[in-house]
């Protein structure tokens, strides 16, 4: 006697609606009908965000140079220095 295996039902594609449902926590996108999630990047000066997928660049965080930070301290020169050397680091990595 045969035993006869229930297939899954097929995926139904990913829709905008999906992508506006997704919580504060995440970020996602649609690639080739498919919705890839990943965990949203924490935001601090300095910080840097890899993504494991090929192609997709590389994030560093910085606060905007405006005057209100600027005359508030809470960017300085020095920081705001700080995050370019460590953007000709990476780029320097990535390209050797």
């Amino acid at each position: 006697m045969r035993k006869l295996r229930a297939m899954a039902p097929p995926k139904k594609p990913a829709t905008y609606e999906d992508l506006i449902a997704l919580p504060e926590n995440v970020v996602g996108e649609i690639i080739q009908g498919e919705l890839i999630v990943s965990p949203r990047p924490a935001f601090a000066h300095g910080s840097v965000a890899r993504f494991d997928v090929p192609g997709v660049p590389i994030l560093m965080g910085a606060y905007h140079p405006s005057r209100q930070n600027t005359n508030t301290g809470k960017l300085t020169a020095d920081m705001l220095e700080d995050v370019f050397k460590s953007a000709r680091r990476l780029l320097a990595r990535e390209a050797g």
